[in-house]
């Protein structure tokens, strides 16, 4: 089998889901034109983020095993991923900018104001560019955005694939612990030290310090590009499992 094969099962692996999702943010927006609604609506990026990375998290095991016992190599198994997740992360990208237009179209009509998350991160560089450079890098942001979440959720999901049972526990009941229960805990006695520091790394990641989105993107492909890779070292010696 070969890359192709690999990219185009992997994709349609996922299809139905995509296609599900896109049409149920597609009938929200439609309710934009209804007459008498009004008020402020924003977050389609991050149902999608997060949607792609539960995506993420649920595109491992049995695709893995399938194409394991067909004689599939781990490389081409992950080259496929990879390729894959790119195209979905690209008609993502392309959807929620379609949706935004339409979304403001609907708002033109009614009273109705919808906030994209390039608009809130960026809204002075915004009144000193075009439309048009605004709808490209709007694009390009979603775009290594989505790449970034999905391939977390592919992280997360092989980490727990190879882990011991008590591995499994011990992070599952840990890690809610540490973020929610000893972090502020810990914060509070340093004086706010943690948070504030935790703070300034968004700040300059997600380029708001700077007023610029190509460090977001530069960011989320870090974010891609390292997860991708542990990934990978993950991958290339996991075997098939009951």
């Amino acid at each position: 089998m070969n890359i192709k094969i690999s990219v185009k099962y992997q994709f349609q692996d996922i299809t139905r889901a995509l296609i599900i999702f896109c049409g149920i943010l597609l009938i929200l927006i439609l309710t934009l034109f209804i007459p008498g609604l009004q008020g402020t609506t924003n977050g389609l990026e991050i149902s999608a983020f997060i949607f792609l990375f539960v995506i993420g998290l649920n595109t491992f095991k049995e695709n893995f095993g399938m194409f394991l016992q067909n004689g599939v190599s781990r490389k081409t198994i992950f080259a496929g991923k990879l390729l894959s997740t790119c195209v979905v992360s690209a008609i993502m990208a392309v959807v929620l900018e379609v949706l935004s237009c339409v979304a403001k179209l609907g708002g033109g009509y009614r009273d109705i104001q919808l906030g994209t998350l390039y608009e809130m991160l960026y809204t002075e560089r915004m009144a000193s560019i075009s439309p048009v450079l605004v709808v490209v890098e709007n694009l390009l942001m979603l775009f290594c955005c989505c790449f970034a979440f999905m391939m977390v959720g592919y992280f997360i999901t092989i980490a727990y694939y190879r882990m011991e049972k008590h591995w499994k526990l011990l992070i599952s009941v840990g890690l809610p612990v540490l973020c929610f229960v000893l972090l502020p805990i810990v914060d509070t006695v340093l004086g706010g030290v943690i948070f504030l520091s935790i703070f300034r790394v968004l700040m300059f990641a997600t380029g708001l310090q700077f007023g610029s989105p190509y460090i977001c993107m530069l960011s989320a492909l870090a974010v891609t590009a390292v997860f991708s890779g542990l990934s990978w070292l993950l991958m290339r010696r996991a075997v098939v499992k009951n």
